[in-house]
């Protein structure tokens, strides 16, 4: 039995967010709706200025045309932990386009514990660029 108090490495949130990945890939949008939390709270952050979306029929209507793009997603080194009922992970992975180039990005999610599996309930990825490119300014 797990501490309740305990942080610890999740392996099975990194194969969690191995299979969302595995999903994007093979445009299974089906698995990506069905590993959605059911609970009021759900946000989507993705990587394109108009992409923030905090309901359930937006997010799955969103992932089910990003998994027809023909974008498959590389992992970088995910580092998964959990306590309790919650868990969250980062990574540094890339989006590999149909013509092979890769784009990196930055992930963040959280998990929560629903019906015996990993639910997302807050996702948030963002392509880095410089404070130069950004703000005009090195911070």
């Amino acid at each position: 039995m797990k501490d309740e108090d305990t942080m610890e490495r999740s392996p099975e949130i990194a194969a969690t967010l191995q299979s969302i990945y595995t999903a994007v890939s093979d445009g299974d949008a089906k698995t990506l709706t069905g590993l959605l939390s059911a609970r009021e709270g759900l946000v989507f952050i993705g990587t394109d200025p108009d992409e923030w979306f905090d309901d359930a029929a937006t997010i799955k209507s969103m992932l089910a045309a990003q998994a027809a793009a023909g974008v498959k997603v590389r992992a970088g080194k995910i580092a998964a932990f959990e306590e309790g009922t919650v868990g969250w992970v980062a990574d540094q992975g890339a989006f590999v386009m149909p013509d092979k180039s890769e784009v990196p990005f930055r992930i963040t999610a959280v998990f929560h514990r629903e019906n015996g599996g990993w639910s997302l309930v807050q996702e948030h990825a963002s392509i880095a660029i410089t404070n130069e490119e950004a703000l005009g300014v090195t911070i």
